[in-house]
């Protein structure tokens, strides 16, 4: 999260647009308007697989535009970009000169044998183009341990870094040797706990569309679901019409005492999100009250 922070601490001046395609990590948003800037949200629908298009983003562009936040794969959809998609919008930002501040935390968790490209890696003119922000929080379920990097150009990232020495001391120096033994030693444990994540996604997908009135997309990456509500909306329970992702949150955790995450917070407010972050043995009893209720 720091690293995006900073990024755009460098990046944006007052009245500079920054692309933020929908639905977004809800940080990304409230972030571009910390430093003077103008967040344009441009919403990637659920028919096109929560994917940004060229066209889409060639629309969005004006001389005041920035930089794109693209998070690959997404927090909240899960979405993952493949090479092909990704350098048609990759090209873009590079024929108008823009900086692409490319999330890539959950580059490890992907599924289905999907390939995951960086988009760093496509070419060197869009490589000078990119802010790369990733970190050891998810893929070594290292979360407390706050240890974040970015991969830039030398100009950014001496801008960064002359911003970061007068904000924030460094990480502790244990948190930086177990992110080395992490990032240099043996992966088999990470894939192991990948493909535990693949089973819960396949459980959680599985129950999701199997209950009427809700569905999902099965996700590609990171460990989210965005469940689709928009067949229920308008309907009532207990005499509560349910109008958003908000009521339908709201009414889950107060009959059932389950909670989700609403999807407005990402620019999303038809859906809510889904975790399989936790075990399912820790699940099932939300399941069974849900599926009651």
């Amino acid at each position: 999260k720091h690293m995006v922070y900073i990024a755009l601490a460098a990046l944006v001046d007052p009245g500079d647009e920054v692309i933020v395609p929908a639905p977004y990590w809800v940080s990304y948003y409230e972030m571009v308007r910390l430093f003077g800037g103008v967040p344009v949200v441009v919403n990637v629908s659920e028919e096109q697989g929560f994917q940004l298009t060229p066209e889409q983003l060639e629309h969005a562009i004006t001389d005041k535009t920035k930089a794109i936040i693209l998070n690959n794969p997404s927090n909240p959809t899960g979405a993952v970009y493949p090479k092909e998609a990704l350098k048609a919008v990759a090209d873009v930002c590079v024929k108008h000169d823009l900086y692409i501040i490319s999330d890539e935390i959950y580059d490890k968790l992907v599924y289905d044998g999907v390939p995951f490209t960086s988009v760093a890696a496509l070419s060197d003119e869009i490589k000078a183009h990119t802010i790369l922000i990733n970190g050891v929080s998810k893929t070594y379920a290292m979360t407390g341990w706050r240890i974040g990097y970015s991969l830039s150009p030398a100009l950014v990232a001496k801008a960064m870094t002359n911003y970061l020495s007068h904000s924030t001391g460094a990480p502790g120096t244990m948190c930086q040797c177990a992110a080395i033994e992490a990032l240099s030693g043996p992966q088999d444990e990470a894939e192991q706990m990948r493909q535990v994540f693949e089973q819960r996604r396949d459980l959680i997908v599985r129950r999701i569309n199997a209950m009427p009135g809700v569905s999902c997309l099965k996700p590609s990456g990171a460990f989210y679901v965005m469940m689709n509500l928009e067949q229920i909306l308008g309907k009532q329970i207990d005499g509560q019409i349910i109008g958003s992702g908000d009521d339908f949150a709201k009414l889950l955790l107060e009959k059932s005492l389950v909670a989700v995450v609403p999807g407005s917070g990402f620019g999303a407010p038809n859906f809510v999100r889904l975790s399989y972050a936790i075990s399912t043995e820790t699940s099932r009893p939300a399941w069974i009250v849900w599926k009651a209720s």
